[in-house]
C-alpha cells in the first residue's frame, strides 16, 4: 500500500495531537510533526514528505515564512504545503493559494474529516493505478539487485539504468500527489549522474539507492 508521508506543523501540542489521531484513522497516511517553522525547513530536508500541514500563526517563524523559505530550496520547492488557519474566510484563503499553498483547512476542523481534506488537496486519486504500483516494484526489483553488488552498480551500463528507471518514476510518482518519493527518485538519477560524468562523492549513489528502497519498502 503506498504511504502518504505527512509532516504537521503548529506550535499547540494539542493540535498536533489531534492531526496525528485523525490521519491515524486512514493507514495511508504516515506522519510525524514538529512544534515550529524552523524544525519544519530541517526536517522537510531530511524526511522529505509527501504534505505538510503548517499552521498559520507560529512564533518567531510563521507559516508563510516557512513557506517561502521551503519553496527557496530545490530540495523542498515541490512538497504540496496546506495550511491549517481560524483565518479562513474567502479573502485569506485566496492569499494563501496565491503564496504557492495547496490547500487551506479550516480551524477547528472536523477530525473525522481532516484524512479526506488533505487527500482533496494533494492525492491525484483514492487509489494509485495497478500499473504505476507494478512498476515501482519492478524498480525496486531491479534497484535492489544492483544494490546487492557494488562493484556491477558503478558499472555505465548499470549506472545508465539507474538514472533512467529514476527519471521515468519521478513525474508519475509525482503526478499521484506523493512529492516525497518523487524527491528520492530525483536524488538518485542525479546521483547515477554524477557518478557517470566522474563528479560523485563517496557513496553517493548508494545513499540515494538506500533511501528510494526504504521509501519503497514502506510505500
Amino acid at each position: 500500500m503506498i504511504r502518504l508521508f505527512t509532516l504537521t506543523v503548529d506550535d499547540e501540542p494539542d493540535i498536533r495531537e489531534i492531526v496525528d489521531l485523525a490521519l491515524a484513522l486512514d493507514p495511508i497516511f504516515l506522519v510525524r510533526h514538529c512544534p515550529s517553522g524552523r524544525d519544519a525547513v530541517k526536517a522537510a530536508v531530511e524526511w522529505r514528505p509527501d504534505v505538510i500541514l503548517l499552521d498559520v500563526m507560529m512564533p518567531i517563524m510563521d507559516g508563510p515564512t516557512t513557506l517561502a523559505q521551503l519553496r527557496a530550496d530545490r530540495r523542498t520547492a515541490m512538497i504540496p504545503v496546506i495550511f491549517m488557519t481560524a483565518r479562513a474566510q474567502m479573502h485569506e484563503r485566496q492569499r494563501f493559494k496565491s503564496l504557492g499553498a495547496a490547500g487551506v483547512i479550516a480551524k477547528p476542523f472536523d477530525p473525522m474529516q481532516l484524512p479526506a481534506l488533505v487527500r482533496e488537496c494533494v492525492v491525484s486519486s483514492a487509489a494509485p493505478a495497478q500499473d504505476f504500483l507494478g512498476r515501482l516494484d519492478e524498480a525496486s526489483a531491479t534497484l535492489a539487485a544492483y544494490r546487492s553488488d557494488p562493484t556491477r552498480m558503478h558499472e555505465r551500463a548499470a549506472l545508465a539504468q539507474i538514472k533512467d528507471i529514476a527519471q521515468k518514476l519521478t513525474g508519475p510518482t509525482l503526478s499521484q500527489g506523493f512529492a516525497g518519493i518523487s524527491l528520492e527518485w530525483a536524488a538518485l538519477e542525479e546521483a547515477a549522474e554524477d557518478d557517470l560524468t566522474g563528479r560523485g562523492a563517496p557513496m553517493q549513489l548508494e545513499q540515494a539507492l538506500d533511501r528510494v528502497l526504504s521509501r519503497i519498502e514502506t510505500h
